[in-house]
Order: C-alpha cells, then structure tokens, then sequence
C-alpha cells in the first residue's frame, strides 16, 4: 500500500437533487472526487448540501410521524411530508443520515418506536402508550423509551390517574417497570413455553392514544418469526395490528392469556419503502415473555403462571394507559 493510499479522502454529505425522489430527504457521505459521477437511485445527480437538521412531521396522525429525516436547515418554512403536507418540526432523536450503501435505511432497516407522543404544552412533552400489571400490589410493565426522562409517570386505572414511580429499567431490552399504590385484582400471568411460529396471540394497548376512544383495543394475529431484526433473538415478529400508542401493551396467547411478549415497534414503511421500493404490511415486533420474566425476576418481582381459563375481561383489567411527562430540551 502506497503511502497515498493510506490518507482517508475528504467526504462530503450530499442528497438527491430531485425532491420528488423517495430518497430526496435521506443524506449520503461519499467522496469529494465523486460527487459529479455518482448519481441516485433514481438517475437523478446529486447535490453537496448545506447544514441540515433532522425534523419529523408535526401531524401526530400521519403515518411517517415517527420517521426522523435530515433537511437542509434553510429549507425548515418551505418544506413539507410527502405523505399529508404537514410542516415538520426539528427533532433532538437520531436522524437518518447514511455512511454507506445509497438510501438503504440501514443494514437491519429503520424502526419505528410506537408510542405516541403528544407536544400540547410550550415547555412540556407528554408521551403515551400501554403498559399491564405483572402482580397484584401495582407493578406494571412497560417499554422504557415510553416513560424515558421523564418529570412524571402515571397510568389510568379504573378511570383513575394513579402516580407510578419508576422501579427498574432495562434500556437494551426496552423494558421499564413501573409501581403504583394500588391493589389490582388482575395482572398478566406467563407460560413455561416457548412461543411457536403461527401461534394465535392477542396484542391489547391503546393506540393513538385516547383521540379515538378511550376504550381499550384488542387485536389478533400470529407469530410469523422467532427473531426481530438483525436476528435479535430477544424478539420475534408478529403480523397482528401495532399503532403509534401501542408501545408496552401486552402480547397474550389467545388460548390461555399467558404472556407471549410485549409490544415494542414495527417496520417503518417509508424507510422499507426507501429500501426495496414496496410498502411493508403488518410487520410489527415484540419482546420474548422469556426475557421479561427474567427483567423481572433480576428485579425481585416473582411472576405468576396461567393456569386458569382464560377470560377477555381479565386481559381488559390488566392492560393500562401510561402517561409520561418531561420537559423539553
């Protein structure tokens, strides 16, 4: 290797020159000798661009609200989401930008966390999503990135706002449990079984939050892997309906109601759409019931185990709506 060889060439951070291009708001690192040869996916050339910014949708509705995208800073007035026309809005999250291969959303894909969140105060952030009691002294679970930095937790129950206090946390596994000073007569129990591909399991939550109704959803699906995305073992996919609130709510095995898992994110469909050109359709993840039972035990909480038949109402009983505040940065 010559000594030239050695020296790392300047690189620039370039776009897709065409805004109705799907990768127009996605940035590149490439080199600087290479920015009048390399072209977009779309034949279009590419541009050097200015100091850009990440920014998300502001319509909490949209279906790309929780898709994070780099704009050139100047263009924060004018520009717009493709999908409902809204502003965007600057973000603090990590934003989209790509080192290597052109508009691939990354090696495993880019995720969407679905909880929901809500700006409704100049100075406050209120974030929410599902959580389910593990026992019957108020300790419930939940994804961390639902209640993180948060000034203050409470969930709902029994049309009740109850104060929860945050007992342990998991950020790797995305799991966060919850106490509040209640009794509650029913909480979510586990299996001594692993899941099993086609198994039929329930996901119960609230999605969108409570802008739809307050009455809590319940759909149904099946296991169709038992590995997330890039082969992470501590997950599994499901093909049953997660939205943006959904984010903690509980995963039951619609036989017995044991806990198969808990509901953590999905395929964002922009990003798949950026990626392979198609939309994806109901590719959602949960975390393994194995790995809460031992996020839980690590944590001095016993769990119990279903034995008992299975009734609708006890899993209605036991899933919760969580609240999270914090303040902006």
């Amino acid at each position: 290797m010559g000594l030239f060889d050695s020296i790392k060439e300047e690189k620039i951070t370039v776009n897709c020159s065409n805004p109705n291009c799907l990768a127009y708001n996605y940035l590149l690192q490439i080199s600087k000798k290479d920015l009048n040869s390399k072209v977009c996916d779309c034949g279009s050339k590419l541009k050097k661009t200015t100091e850009s910014i990440k920014v998300r949708c502001s319509n909490l509705y949209c279906s790309s609200n929780n898709l994070i995208v780099s704009i050139q800073k100047t263009d924060l007035n004018s520009e717009k989401c493709s999908h409902c026309n809204s502003k965007y809005m600057k973000t603090s999250k990590s934003n989209l930008t790509l080192d290597d291969e052109p508009y691939t959303i990354s090696k495993e894909l880019k995720k969407s966390k679905i909880h929901n969140h809500e700006e409704n105060q100049e100075d406050i952030i209120v974030s929410t999503g599902s959580g389910f009691f593990v026992s019957d002294k108020g300790h419930v679970v939940t994804n961390f990135h639902v209640i993180n930095e948060s000034n203050s937790i409470k969930f709902v129950y029994n049309d009740n706002e109850i104060d929860a206090k945050l007992i342990a946390s998991d950020q790797q596994l995305d799991l966060a449990l919850l106490k509040g000073k209640i009794e509650n007569r029913n909480y979510i129990k586990f299996s001594n079984k692993s899941p099993q591909k086609a198994q039929s399991i329930l996901v119960a939550g609230f999605p969108f939050g409570k802008a739809i109704s307050d009455d809590l959803k319940i759909t149904g699906g099946i296991i169709n892997s038992l590995k997330g995305i890039g082969n992470d073992s501590t997950r599994f996919q499901l093909d049953a309906t997660i939205n943006t609130g959904n984010s903690g709510g509980p995963i039951v095995d619609k036989v017995n109601g044991s806990l198969v898992g808990v509901a953590v994110e999905k395929l964002n469909k922009d990003g798949v759409k950026a990626a392979f050109g198609s939309d994806s359709e109901n590719t959602n993840y949960g975390i393994k019931a194995s790995q809460v039972r031992d996020f839980l035990e690590s944590n001095n909480i016993k769990v119990g185990v279903k034995k008992d038949k299975f009734k609708v109402s006890e899993l209605e009983e036991a899933t919760i709506f969580v609240i999270s505040k914090r303040n902006k940065k």
